[in-house]
């Protein structure tokens, strides 16, 4: 539907539900820029946007009593990252899921990606396989018939 003013003339289009979304989209990754972090921290209001920003972006849920402590730990980690962005300028560090999670939370998240280590080479080919078996080498399937 477009709605126009009398004053002006001007017409609008009534915003409909997706084009509400999309703002709310837009408006919610651009809170987490490098100046718009460093700007939120510097009020107790600033801070509780982006905090209610990046819990809505997680879709976070929280009691009363754990948002409040959240949101402290949220705070001592906006600092961190705005004083990461503030030392360097080769990359820019951000407010991730892991935001308000306690250190303790946070290492359940770290460790060694085991796929990404060197593969010792043996030069023992003739090592059992498994413990108890014994490696058979090689076989035709097809003398024994179980292959055609």
């Amino acid at each position: 539907a477009v709605v126009s003013t009398q004053s002006t003339g001007i017409q609008f289009r009534k915003p409909t539900t997706k084009m509400i979304l999309y703002i709310l989209l837009i408006a919610s990754a651009a809170a987490f820029t490098k100046d718009g972090l460093k700007s939120g921290l510097q009020s107790t209001e600033g801070q509780l946007k982006l905090f209610n920003q990046w819990v809505h972006q997680e879709d976070a849920h929280f009691s009363a009593k754990e948002r409040a402590f959240r949101f402290r730990v949220f705070r001592r980690h906006l600092q961190e990252i705005v004083a990461v962005n503030e030392a360097q300028e080769d990359y820019e560090v951000d407010a991730n899921f892991m935001a308000a999670l306690t250190e303790e939370e946070q290492q359940q998240y770290y460790g060694i990606n085991i796929t990404a280590l060197p593969v010792p080479e043996d030069d023992d080919d003739d090592e059992e396989l498994l413990p108890g078996c014994t490696h058979s080498g090689s076989k035709d399937w097809r003398e024994g018939g179980k292959v055609t």
